[in-house]
């Protein structure tokens, strides 16, 4: 029995060795596919990190742009609020210088025409003066032509003046034809 319980032995250290060689053999095995593993998972989470990185540059640069962009449009829109409130202020100012200066022309025009009143009045107060103070039977036929053609000068110079200030000469004051 001895040599029976010998080769028992000996076929179960052979079959110890065998299933423990086999056993080395899928650890081994196993530890290099999952050393495979670790260095695939870091490659892999180096790209993704690598990934993570320029999509996060790519997205700070476009907030950067877009900022700028942001305060661009800011700017540009206070300063055509800025140039709107100024042509509203220019406008207003233009009306303004407008007004005082047809209000200016107005008080010219009727400084004329009161001179030019006064002046008619005055000219027609001389022209009676003239006809009583002067007896038209002293005068010659020639010098009574002489006198109405200055007269008819004085008036043609005289309706000028009313035309040039506005007034038309049937607007004239009844004065002027006496």
């Amino acid at each position: 029995m001895a040599k029976r319980n010998l080769r028992e032995m000996e076929a179960t250290v052979a079959e110890q060795r065998s299933r423990t060689q086999k056993s080395e053999r899928e650890y081994t095995t196993l530890k290099e596919s999952i050393d495979g593993m670790k260095r695939n998972w870091k490659t892999d989470i180096d790209a993704l990190r690598d990934e993570m990185n320029r999509r996060d540059e790519k997205a700070r640069t476009e907030g950067v742009a877009m900022a700028k962009k942001y305060r661009k449009m800011a700017d540009e829109l206070k300063a055509s609020q800025t140039d709107g409130e100024s042509i509203k202020k220019m406008k207003a100012e233009d009306a303004k210088i407008r007004k005082e200066v047809e209000d200016g022309f107005r008080d010219q025009i009727k400084l004329l025409k009161d001179e030019m009143d006064k002046q008619a009045k005055e000219n027609s107060e001389a022209v009676n003066t003239a006809r009583y103070a002067v007896p038209f039977s002293r005068l010659t036929c020639c010098e009574l032509t002489c006198v109405c053609r200055e007269l008819a000068s004085e008036l043609g110079r005289l309706r000028r003046l009313m035309r040039v200030a506005g007034t038309t000469p049937d607007q004239q004051p009844p004065d002027a034809d006496a």
